[in-house]
């Protein structure tokens, strides 16, 4: 499934996570949705939603050019579930 949302629409990590909810037997994921960096840069959270999937590809573009400590965020992403599962 390929889901473009980068109009005016603003998208959150919630509101992902309760649309698939619904789509309990997706396999692949493609996103391109714009919203707020601090909220969508979440790798605990982005693990939560790919676990079940097979493939996914996330493009995440920012409201802002704003990140709070953009470190915490990529760091986020640095355990093991992303360097050995995904």
């Amino acid at each position: 499934m390929s889901i473009n949302l980068l109009s005016d629409i603003r998208i959150s990590l919630t509101d992902i996570e309760e649309f698939l909810i619904r789509l309990a037997n997706l396999k692949h994921l493609e996103l391109q949705i714009k919203g707020n960096l601090n909220d969508l840069y979440n790798g605990e959270r982005c693990s939560t939603i790919t676990k079940k999937l097979i493939t996914f590809d996330f493009d995440f573009k920012s409201e802002t050019n704003i990140l709070t400590s953009s470190q915490i965020l990529i760091d986020s992403f640095c355990s093991s579930f992303w360097s050995e599962e995904k």
